[in-house]
């Protein structure tokens, strides 16, 4: 009881331990619930605490990339180094790509099929083979592509060089320079970012957000909305084929 009571903030932790127990359920909270509205709170809850039946991994991705596009967050991101602000950005993009392509498969994905098809060694588990799918299915376009390819290659001067340059030099400033999508920042997260290339850093990547969030969402509705008249659409869709198939049959033959 004593644990519990810690671990939710209610009374002080005594250890190391019980202050990183007490931290990991703050963020599971923060990003499962805070993409959510207060009904659907409830409704987890209450079917948690009645059924025992957990959000779907979808919902909790979904959930999670909501409060992880937050300006709190984002603005964590703008105060890092030039590396730290690169690999948060990429890595946060890349989960959103990887988010949009899981809504498009059929079949129901679970947190042990995400990392058979999304993990370190999995067949998209590169950030280069994301971008690529997501492109061939329409998720990706345009000025994105430009601006997802141009932050891959500079991610990946800070992931592989041991001693990268900065951002304002070389042909990672040119990089930088090249990247087309904007949006306006909060003057905060302009401060942080400092300097012209960081910026531009900052606004493509929470332009790109932007863009998959409401491509996602645009998905989900799409689904719940097929999910919910399946029956009537496939009835409709045998019909017509019927149809076709009987006019076939009854056209004069040459």
């Amino acid at each position: 009881m004593h644990a519990t009571l810690r671990r939710w903030g209610f009374l002080r932790p005594r250890n190391f331990n019980e202050r990183i127990d007490r931290i990991v359920l703050k963020t599971q909270w923060h990003y499962m619930f805070r993409g959510l509205s207060w009904r659907q709170i409830l409704y987890v809850l209450l079917r948690y605490y009645l059924t025992g039946e957990r959000m779907s991994f979808l919902d909790e991705e979904l959930a999670g990339l909501k409060a992880a596009s937050s300006q709190n967050f984002l603005m964590n991101i703008a105060t890092r180094d030039d590396a730290g602000l690169v690999i948060g950005a990429t890595s946060l993009l890349d989960q959103f790509i990887a988010l949009g392509l899981i809504i498009r498969f059929p079949v129901e994905i679970t947190r042990s099929s995400y990392e058979r098809i999304f993990g370190p060694n999995a067949p998209l588990g590169a950030f280069s083979a994301k971008i690529t799918v997501a492109h061939a299915l329409g998720m990706v376009f345009g000025d994105m592509w430009n601006d997802l390819t141009n932050l891959r290659k500079i991610r990946n001067v800070y992931a592989h060089e041991i001693m990268p340059p900065p951002l304002t030099q070389g042909h990672l400033a040119q990089r930088c320079r090249a990247l087309k999508l904007k949006i306006d920042l909060s003057p905060d997260i302009l401060a942080a970012c400092a300097t012209p290339e960081r910026q531009r850093v900052a606004e493509s990547t929470f332009s790109l957000v932007l863009h998959l969030l409401v491509l996602i969402q645009r998905a989900v509705a799409e689904r719940k909305c097929y999910s919910a008249h399946s029956d009537e659409i496939n009835s409709e869709m045998r019909s017509l084929i019927d149809e076709m198939n009987k006019k076939s049959e009854n056209a004069p033959s040459k």
